[in-house]
C-alpha cells in the first residue's frame, strides 16, 4: 500500500468489452547511505486461470532491495534493512515485518534464501488507504534520496527516538499507559539530544522540555487551551506512570482520556520526525491535517 503504484491499465472498448493489461512499473533507485543503496521495484505471479476459464489473477508486490557498495556483513546488512523498514512504518503508520530476506551475490544468477519467517501477523482490522498515510512513496518521489540521506545520516543521534517511535507502533497490544510513556519519553530525548548543552547546573524538567518542543514545531494547536494547562496535564500524568506516585492514584486520567492525550503525543512525535527529514512547518502541518490524524484517532469519552 505505501508503494501506491501499480502497473495494471484497464482500456473500456467501444465495440463492447475492455482489455487489461500489465507492465512492471520502472524500478526506483535511491542512495540509503554511502554503503548501500536502496531499489523499489516489483515482483508478480500469474497469470493464473480459474477452471473453467471464468477469472484470471495477476498479483503484484512491491519489493525492496539494498544493494551494497562495498562488502557488507550479515548485521550490517540487516541494520540497513531495519533502517529501511523504520522509514517506512513511520510513512504508513501501522507495523511493517521482514517476513522473508533473499541475497544474491554479484554476477550469480541465482538469489539464496537467506530469512523466511513462517509467523505471519493477523491481518489489521481494515485496509490501509494510502490518504491516510504520513507519505507515501509517490507522494515523496522527488525527494525520496534526500529524505533517506537524512534518515540514515541522523541514525547515531536520533536512533533511540526512532526505537521508541516505531517500536510502539509495531506493539499492537501494547497498553495505552506505555503507549504514552513512550511517547513521552521519545520527545524528552529527542529535546535532550537536539539541544546545546548549557552550562548551568539546573536539571532542565520535563515541562520545560515539552513546552519547547510544542513552541518549536507551532504545534499548539494540537492539544486543548490554555496550552500551559494542558502541558502541565501531560507532565503530570507522565510523572505518574514513570513513578506511580501514591498521592496521585485517584487522579488518573480515564482510559479514554488517556488514550487522546497519546495520539497527541505521537502526532508531535510525527511533526518532529517529519521536520528531521526536511519538510519545513506548513508542509507538516498540511500532512497531519490532510491525513485526519486527529479526526481519525480521537474518541469520545464516554
Amino acid at each position: 500500500e505505501w508503494a501506491a503504484t501499480n502497473g495494471f491499465s484497464v482500456t473500456f472498448l467501444p465495440e463492447g468489452g475492455s482489455r487489461i493489461e500489465h507492465h512492471r512499473p520502472p524500478t526506483i533507485t535511491a542512495a540509503l547511505s554511502e554503503e548501500f543503496s536502496f531499489e523499489l521495484g516489483w515482483d508478480f505471479e500469474g497469470p493464473t486461470l480459474q477452471t473453467p476459464q471464468t477469472e484470471c489473477s495477476i498479483t503484484e508486490h512491491a519489493v525492496v532491495q539494498l544493494t551494497a557498495t562495498t562488502s557488507a556483513t550479515f548485521d550490517a546488512l540487516l541494520t540497513a534493512f531495519d533502517t529501511m523498514r523504520k522509514f517506512i512504518v513511520l510513512g504508513i503508520g501501522a507495523p511493517v515485518r521482514i517476513t522473508m530476506l533473499r541475497a544474491t551475490l554479484p554476477n550469480a544468477k541465482k538469489s539464496v534464501m537467506v530469512y523466511n519467517s513462517l509467523i505471519t501477523d493477523d491481518p489489521p482490522s481494515a485496509s490501509l488507504m494510502t490518504h491516510e498515510m504520513l507519505f507515501t512513496f509517490p507522494g515523496i518521489n522527488d525527494r525520496l534520496a534526500d529524505m533517506l540521506q537524512r534518515w540514515t545520516t541522523k541514525q547515531s543521534l536520533l536512533g533511540p527516538i526512532y526505537n521508541l517511535c516505531v517500536g510502539t507502533i509495531m506493539s499492537t497490544t501494547m497498553f495505552v499507559e506505555h503507549q504514552f510513556t513512550s511517547f513521552f519519553q521519545a520527545i524528552e530525548s529527542y529535546h535532550r539530544r537536539t539541544t546545546p548543552a548549557v552550562t548551568s547546573k539546573k536539571r532542565v524538567s520535563a515541562n520545560e522540555r515539552l513546552t519547547a518542543v510544542i513552541a518549536t514545531r507551532n504545534a499548539g494547536w494540537l492539544f486543548s487551551a490554555p496550552l500551559d494547562a494542558a502541558i502541565k496535564h501531560l507532565v503530570a500524568v507522565r510523572d505518574y506512570f514513570t513513578h506511580y506516585l501514591p498521592h496521585m492514584d485517584q487522579r488518573v486520567p480515564e482510559p479514554a482520556d488517556l488514550y487522546n492525550l497519546t495520539i497527541r503525543l505521537r502526532t508531535l512525535l510525527e511533526m518532529v520526525l517529519l521536520h528531521e527529514l526536511g519538510l519545513d512547518d506548513a508542509a507538516i502541518k498540511e500532512r497531519i491535517t490532510s491525513t485526519r490524524r486527529l479526526e481519525r484517532h480521537l474518541v469520545q469519552p464516554a
